[in-house]
């Protein structure tokens, strides 16, 4: 009998980065939306992995988390800019059924039709030059067909009328990338206003507006979903037919406590030698020297517009 490659071993089918702030103080912050999914995706992800071995399917309407259940683990990798949880992620027959809703077959939902190696990253670098990161993370996983196998997920406050164009980060993974041939999940986060412009919108906690909790947790799901329906067909736009939409929804929202989902974060380097770290450090300078770069033109652009 042949035996499972180990994760590690295994190619990386995608590529899913969460682009948000790295400032503690802006965890829970509407441009931080991108780092809270790979959050919320984790721990999706980890629940199912739990469910699946147990045999059980959870209430998507009102879910409850097993005693048993172990937050995901990410690890901090200071060479990639970026924290990583590296995992497998099971389609059913389920998901990939494609017959009426009300005949889906008995046991479907537990079923395993397919497993993914998904690579999730948070990017540790500020939003304006998350582009160097971005490219860094496709070249450490070999991800060779960016078109389909590289997912980045952020904010989208449609600021303007040409909606998401014009977005700093996008650009700045675009100019890096050298392709705009990627795929986007974007995630609504209300608009700017005369009391909050769009440099001040982006900082806003989502506490801050009665009932925006509530319809980021549903605008969390949606691209949970969204996601899965990608992975099961590979159809950008059936995935886009399927669940772009601008409208809010007009059922009851499910409650959130809040946006903070629970993960660990382990980090290597605190257990390094002093030439271990000088070894990552003069690995990682060539990224830090371009990141701060782009900084300083950013910084001068802004001074000659004033």
């Amino acid at each position: 009998m042949v035996k499972a490659k180990a994760l590690k071993d295994r190619k990386v089918d995608f590529l899913i980065v969460g682009l948000g702030s790295p400032k503690k103080e802006h965890v829970v912050s509407r441009q931080n939306v991108g780092s809270i999914f790979a959050d919320y995706l984790a721990n999706c992800i980890s629940m199912q992995a739990l469910l699946l071995k147990q045999g059980e399917v959870q209430d998507p309407v009102n879910p409850v988390i097993p005693p048993d259940f172990k937050r995901p683990a990410f690890i901090r990798r200071r060479d990639l800019l970026s924290d990583i949880h590296d995992s497998e992620f099971a389609l059913t027959e389920a998901d990939v059924y494609t017959g009426p809703e009300d005949e889906v077959p008995e046991g479907a939902d537990a079923k395993v039709h397919k497993i993914y190696r998904v690579v999730i990253a948070k990017s540790l670098s500020p939003l304006q030059t998350c582009g160097p990161v971005v490219k860094k993370l496709v070249e450490e996983y070999k991800i060779k067909d960016i078109a389909k196998q590289l997912i980045v997920v952020l904010d989208n406050n449609k600021a303007n009328n040409k909606g998401f164009e014009g977005h700093a980060a996008e650009q700045n993974v675009i100019d890096c990338l050298g392709t705009n041939d990627f795929i986007r999940f974007r995630l609504g986060v209300g608009k700017p206003n005369a009391k909050y412009p769009i440099e001040k919108h982006g900082l806003r906690g989502f506490n801050d507006v009665p009932g925006d909790v509530d319809l980021v947790g549903h605008s969390l799901d949606i691209t949970g979903q969204a996601l899965q329906n990608y992975t099961a067909f590979l159809d950008v736009s059936q995935t886009k037919e399927k669940f772009d939409s601008t409208k809010k929804p007009t059922k009851e929202l499910r409650q959130l406590p809040g946006l903070l989902f629970p993960v660990d974060i382990t980090d290597p380097e605190e257990k390094m030698s002093k030439t271990e770290k000088a070894a990552i450090e003069k690995k990682n300078s060539a990224m830090k020297l371009l990141i701060r770069e782009q900084l300083q033109a950013k910084v001068e652009q802004a001074r000659l517009k004033a």
